[in-house]
């Protein structure tokens, strides 16, 4: 097991909620004193009350709490890992109802201590895979699926092209209920996407939003033709491409000469303009700010499989 020190402070903040005497220095100290210890990876063996008391927990009741508290946690997911590892089994054995609501029930609260920086960190490892021919492509078995029926928990949400090439669960290595996708031409931000943004954000909670655009992107090569050209579309398609046109600076991508460079810049100018769209959203910004939401952009080349995480939104950019 393997926690970041975020995800050690979220897990004492909702361990400590209403203890007497725990306050903000309190988690700080503590937090320092897991990490002392070597939580990050240590077995639960390693951990005790003398242990903690020389990292500095000087509060014997805390102590008490503490430990009371992390017995609880590592037997939750040594049950969630039990569930998975079985997973298989248990789909053809059968199952009951009950398994598959506690297996929803673990999946969901391991998804809830993962911090952002986690959640980045597994896309970069997923596309890896990806790229270099070694994806574990998970596919999710019967009792899998029907621990889903009952809530989903999607660590990111995705704005990405609705581009054939461009499956953003195959490009990242994932499966079922791990990302919170929404694909529209160009991954362009408005109306129904925006809302669904929002949706992601506020009530499914996910620690990361990505906009990702792609190398080849039509919608964008569309929009840098010049205007007669796109009037001569249908109504929908030319508000669309005149849209996306708005936020291009053409002036100075006419300066890049090479056509790939020219098209790459192209498409990270679009996704920059999707960025000032998102951070103009009250409720993501503020997720932003208090650093409990990554917002960034996202760049796949089609011939390497790379994607490049381009253009993150700093907390005070909001």
């Amino acid at each position: 097991m393997c926690l970041s020190v975020g995800a050690v402070t979220s897990w004492l903040l909702d361990s400590f909620e209403g203890v007497a005497g725990f306050d903000g220095a309190s988690l700080s100290r503590y937090a320092d004193a897991f990490v002392a210890l070597g939580v990050d990876g240590a077995t639960l063996s390693e951990l005790d009350g003398n242990g903690l008391k020389d990292a500095g927990v000087d509060n014997a009741v805390h102590r008490s709490k503490l430990l009371r508290a992390w017995n609880q946690h590592t037997s939750d997911i040594e049950r969630t890992s039990t569930l998975v590892r079985n997973a298989r089994v248990v789909s053809w054995q059968g199952f009951s109802m009950e398994e598959a609501l506690q297996h929803n029930s673990m999946q969901a609260r391991s998804a809830l201590i993962r911090t952002p920086e986690h959640v980045l960190a597994s896309l970069q490892r997923g596309n890896t895979r990806f790229w270099m021919g070694m994806a574990q492509r998970p596919e999710a078995n019967a009792f899998q699926r029907r621990a889903l029926i009952m809530q989903q928990y999607p660590s990111v949400c995705v704005v990405g092209c609705s581009d054939s090439r461009v499956p953003v669960e195959i490009v990242f290595d994932l499966g079922l209920g791990d990302m919170f996708v929404i694909r529209v031409a160009g991954n362009v931000v408005g109306g129904p996407v925006t809302a669904s943004v929002e949706y992601a954000v506020n009530h499914l909670h996910v620690k990361m939003v990505l906009v990702m655009g792609h190398e080849g992107c039509g919608a964008v090569k569309a929009a840098m033709l010049p205007e007669a050209q796109i009037h001569a579309e249908s109504d929908n398609l030319r508000d669309f491409l005149l849209d996306v046109k708005a936020g291009m600076d053409q002036e100075r991508l006419a300066h890049v000469s090479d056509p790939r460079a020219r098209d790459r810049e192209a498409v990270i100018t679009n996704v920059v303009s999707q960025l000032r769209a998102l951070k103009a959203i009250s409720s993501v910004a503020e997720k932003v700010r208090s650093g409990d939401v990554i917002l960034s952009g996202a760049f796949y080349d089609l011939s390497s499989g790379i994607v490049d995480f381009v253009n993150q939104v700093k907390p005070d950019e909001c």
